[in-house]
C-alpha cells in the first residue's frame, strides 16, 4: 500500500520513494501524473511488498532523508527539474551511498552515443528509463529482487532489463522497448488514493485521458513513431477521477489541467467535457481548465468540446508553430492542416469561444520574414491571443541528434527554464540550483541580429494587441477593410522614434534582460547566477519576459504611451490609404480618449473620470464597436463618467492593494485571469452617460 504517513517507516518493507520535485520559485504546480502512475502500476504488480513515497516538495523531501532511507529512489527527469534531481540525488547518496537511483523521462537525448555520454558524466544514476516507465519500472524492480537488491551483481550479469538503461564497465547495456502499457492496465493514482495528500498542498490536479501524440512534429519529444498510436483511457474511469476531485478540492474556483496531447479531437472528447460541464454547473469547479494543446483534427467535435465546458473557463489553444511551408517541412509538421486552424479560429470567435495560439520562433528554416509573416497569419486569423516560444533543442527530440544540429547549422544557446533556480536546504547544507535549456535559434537561417529584432517585435504584439487591449482600434480598422498586422508594425515602428520615452525604455530594459539571461555554455549559468543575490536578479530578469507578465506591466505603468503610440499609426495608416476625414479625426480622437479613460491606472478604483463625447460611446460599445462609427455622431454632446464597479474594484483590490503582498505580484495575480478566457475589458472602468451611478462607486 501507498503511505499516507509521511513518517511512519516499515521495517519489513523495502522503501521506495518516487520524487518529480518542483523548484521553490514555480507558482504552479501540478499533480505528479507520471510518478503516480508507475507508483500505481507497481503497487498493482508487488501488493503489499514495498512502501511507496511520493514526493514534489523539496522540504519534505528534504525532511524525509533524514527520517528514514529508501532501498530505491526513483525520479522524474526533465528540462524544468533535472539538475534539481541530480543535486538531491548526489547529497542523498553521501548519506544512503547503497540507495538505488533510477531516472526517468523524457530529458535525456535518443542517440547511443550520446545516451553514453549523458550517464557517463551522471554516476550516481543506477538506471535510466526512456519514455513510458511503468512496465520498464516494474521489470526493473523483478531483477533487483532477483539478486536481492545488488546493483553491482545486477550489472555484471549485465542483464537485458525491457525498457532500462545502465553503464557496465562504461558500456551501454539497453534493454528493447516492451510494448507500451495499455491504459487500462495502471491503476488511477486518485483512485486509489495515492494522490490523497497532494489536496492538501494547493497542487494542481491533472487528469489524462489520452496517451500519445499521431503527429511527428521533429522538434517534439513525442514526435517518435513510439508515441504517434494514440491510447485512451475508459471514459467511465475518466469520468470517476474527475468526481473524485471535484469531491476533495479545496478551492471551488480552482484550475483543472488536461494533459492530453490533443484534447478535443476525439468523439470521447466531447463526453468528458459534458461531464465536466455539469460539475461546474453543480459545484463551479473547475473554473478554470487548462489543456496542453487542443485538437488539430475533426473541426466540428473540437469545437462542441470546448463550447461544452462554462463560459469563460476555457480558451482554445490551436498551436501554429510557423505557418512557412519549408519549416513545416523541416520539423515535419506539414501534416496538420492550416486550412484547419484558420476555420477553426475563425467558428471559435463566432461562437463566443477565446481561442489563442503558439509560434516558435527559430526553428529550422525560420527567419526574420518567415516570423512576421505567421504573426501576420495568426492576426489575420484573428487569433485572440498569441504566445511565442524559443526553439529548444529538447533531448529526445529528432531535431536533438548530431546530423540535425550539422545540417541546419545550428549553434547553440543557453537559458534557465521558466522559474528553473532557487536556493535549497538538506539538513545544514544550503546550496543554489539551476536547470539549463539549449535554444536552437540562432542558425543557418536566423542571426542573432534577427532573433533579437523578432523578440522584440514579439512585445510590440503583446502590447498592441493580445487580449484585445486596443480591440476598438482593431474593430474601427475591421470596418474599413484595413490590415490589424500593417497597425501593429506601425506601432512597433513608433515605439523606438523617441529614445527617451518610458515606453522604449521598458522595450530597452527586456532587451537587455533577454541578452543577460542567455549564454553560449551551459557552464556559465552555474558562474553567473548560483548565489542568493545574483538568482534574484535573474529571477525578475526572466519574469517581464513572461508574456503575461510583461503586458500587466505595460498596461498597468505605460497605458497612456501606449494610446499615444496607437492613435499616431491608426491616424497614419487611414490616411495612407485615403480614408482619413475630419469626421473620422474626430473619432480617433474621442475614441482614444475614451478609451484611456477606461484603462489608465485601472488599478486605482478610487479614480473616476468625467468627459463630454460627441459621438455615442454607449452604442459602439455595446456593439463592440463593429459599425460604422459615423453612424454614431450625436447631434447634441453627451457626458460620460468613468468608474469601476463595486464588484471589479473588489476584486482588484483583494488583489493589489494588500499590503503585504509586492506589487510584481499583485499584477501576476490579475493577469492570470486574463489568459484563460476572461476578457480583459471587464477590469477596466465602466461608464454611464446620466445622473445615476447605482452601479459605479
Amino acid at each position: 500500500m501507498i503511505s499516507k504517513g509521511e513518517r511512519i517507516m516499515d521495517n519489513e518493507k523495502k522503501e521506495i520513494w518516487l520524487a518529480d520535485l518542483y523548484h521553490k520559485q514555480q507558482s504552479v504546480k501540478y499533480f505528479p501524473l507520471g510518478i503516480g502512475y508507475i507508483a500505481s502500476y507497481a503497487q498493482k504488480i508487488f501488493p503489499d511488498k514495498y512502501v511507496f513515497r511520493l514526493f514534489t516538495d523539496t522540504d519534505k523531501f528534504a525532511r524525509q532523508c533524514f527520517e528514514g532511507k529508501p532501498s530505491l529512489l526513483g525520479m522524474r527527469n526533465d528540462i524544468v527539474n533535472a539538475k534539481l534531481s541530480y543535486e538531491f540525488i548526489v547529497r542523498l547518496k553521501k548519506r544512503y551511498p547503497d540507495t538505488i537511483i533510477v531516472i526517468g523521462g523524457p530529458d535525456a537525448p535518443a542517440d547511443p552515443k550520446q545516451f553514453t555520454a549523458f550517464l557517463r558524466v551522471r554516476p550516481l544514476i543506477d538506471f535510466f528509463i526512456f519514455r513510458d516507465g511503468e512496465i520498464p519500472f516494474s521489470k526493473l524492480l523483478e531483477a533487483l529482487e532477483a539478486v536481492d537488491f545488488n546493483v553491482a551483481e545486477l550489472k555484471q550479469s549485465k542483464k537485458s532489463i525491457p525498457g532500462c538503461n545502465y553503464l557496465c564497465n562504461d558500456k551501454l547495456i539497453s534493454g528493447e522497448p516492451p510494448p507500451r502499457v495499455k491504459p487500462e492496465e495502471v491503476p488511477s493514482p486518485y483512485l486509489t488514493g495515492i494522490f490523497d495528500q497532494f489536496f492538501k498542498d494547493n497542487s494542481i490536479p491533472a487528469i489524462q485521458s489520452t496517451r500519445g501524440c499521431p503527429f511527428s512534429c521533429a522538434y517534439c519529444t513525442e514526435g517518435h513513431k513510439y508515441f504517434n498510436k494514440v491510447q485512451r483511457f475508459s471514459l467511465e474511469r475518466v469520468g470517476k477521477e474527475v468526481q473524485y476531485i471535484a469531491e476533495r478540492i479545496e478551492e471551488p474556483s480552482g484550475l483543472l489541467f488536461i494533459v492530453d496531447a490533443n484534447f478535443g479531437m476525439y468523439k470521447e472528447d466531447l463526453k468528458i467535457a459534458q461531464f465536466i460541464a455539469e460539475i461546474q454547473k453543480n459545484k463551479g469547479w473547475p473554473g478554470r481548465i487548462y489543456d496542453s494543446g487542443g485538437g488539430k483534427n475533426n473541426k466540428d467535435n473540437v469545437l462542441a468540446t470546448f463550447k461544452s465546458f462554462a463560459p469563460g473557463s476555457v480558451i482554445y489553444n490551436s498551436s501554429l508553430q510557423s505557418t512557412d511551408l519549408n519549416v513545416l517541412k523541416n520539423v515535419k509538421r506539414n501534416n496538420i492542416s492550416l486550412s484547419f486552424l484558420q476555420d477553426i479560429a475563425l467558428e471559435a470567435k463566432n461562437s463566443g469561444l477565446s481561442c489563442c495560439t503558439e509560434l516558435i520562433l527559430g526553428l529550422p528554416g525560420d527567419s526574420k520574414e518567415s516570423h512576421i509573416n505567421s504573426l501576420k497569419m495568426a492576426i489575420e486569423m484573428g487569433m485572440q491571443q498569441i504566445f511565442v516560444h524559443n526553439w529548444c533543442l529538447l533531448p529526445g527530440s529528432e531535431l536533438h541528434s548530431d546530423d540535425n544540429r550539422q545540417k541546419f547549422q545550428i549553434i547553440p544557446s543557453f537559458s534557465i527554464p521558466r522559474r528553473g533556480l532557487g536556493v535549497y536546504e538538506f539538513g545544514s547544507e544550503i546550496f543554489s540550483c539551476a536547470e539549463t535549456i539549449e535554444f536552437g535559434v540562432v542558425n543557418a537561417t536566423m542571426t542573432v541580429e534577427d532573433y533579437i529584432w523578432c523578440r522584440m517585435f514579439d512585445i510590440t504584439m503583446v502590447l498592441f494587441y493580445n487580449n484585445g487591449y486596443l480591440y476598438e482600434s482593431e474593430a474601427l480598422l475591421k470596418q474599413l477593410s484595413l490590415s490589424v498586422f500593417d497597425f501593429i508594425q506601425k506601432c512597433h515602428t513608433y515605439v523606438f522614434n523617441d529614445p527617451n520615452d518610458a515606453l522604449t525604455q521598458f522595450y530597452t530594459e527586456i532587451k537587455s534582460s533577454i541578452i543577460e539571461t542567455t549564454w553560449e555554455k551551459r557552464e556559465d549559468i552555474e558562474k553567473s547566477v548560483l548565489d542568493k543575490s545574483r538568482i534574484e536578479k535573474y529571477a525578475d530578469m526572466e519574469y517581464i519576459q513572461r508574456f503575461e507578465i510583461l503586458q500587466a506591466i505595460a498596461i498597468i505603468k505605460y497605458g497612456k504611451e501606449i494610446h499615444n503610440i496607437a492613435q499616431k499609426a491608426l491616424t497614419e495608416q487611414l490616411d495612407e490609404k485615403g480614408l482619413l476625414n475630419e469626421k473620422l479625426k474626430a473619432y480617433i480622437n474621442e475614441l482614444f480618449r475614451f478609451s484611456l479613460y477606461r484603462k489608465n491606472d485601472f488599478l486605482n478604483t478610487e479614480c473616476v473620470f468625467e468627459d463630454e463625447f460627441q459621438f455615442d460611446f454607449e452604442a459602439l460599445y455595446s456593439h463592440n464597436f463593429s459599425c460604422d462609427p459615423l453612424h454614431y455622431l450625436l447631434h447634441r454632446k453627451k457626458i460620460f463618467r468613468f468608474a469601476h464597479q463595486r464588484e471589479i474594484a473588489n476584486a482588484i483590490r483583494k488583489f493589489y492593494n494588500d499590503p503585504g503582498t509586492p506589487s510584481m505580484n499583485s499584477m501576476k495575480n490579475i493577469i492570470r485571469y486574463f489568459y484563460v478566457g476572461q476578457s480583459l475589458d471587464r477590469y477596466f472602468r465602466n461608464f454611464e452617460t446620466n445622473d445615476t451611478y447605482d452601479d459605479l462607486l
